[in-house]
């Protein structure tokens, strides 16, 4: 009996807690992807000029690239997100 009471309370809060981490956990990956591809640049830019020249500006356009692909994604999965918790109207 105490597990038929316990659990309904126990399910809500991992619920609430799954419905408010989502967006942080989104957030979070596109910082430390966006990160990533700045500490590349950076490892490429300390090689000096004679060797890290000839890789930065392929990586910096790649990197440029990558990220408004990345927010884009992220973007999309947000509004997918949102629109998964808002009510919609049901058609009769």
């Amino acid at each position: 009996m105490a597990v038929t009471l316990i659990m309904p309370v126990f399910m809500l809060a991992v619920h609430i807690v799954s419905e408010l981490i989502r967006p942080l956990s989104l957030s979070l990956r596109l910082r430390s992807n966006i990160y990533a591809d700045d500490m590349i640049l950076a490892l490429f830019a300390s090689w000096g000029l004679k060797d890290g020249f000839m890789w930065l500006f392929p990586n910096f356009f790649l990197a440029l690239l990558a990220g408004t692909i990345q927010a884009a994604v992220f973007c999309i999965l947000t509004l997918v997100y949102f629109s998964l918790v808002m009510k919609h109207e049901e058609a009769h």
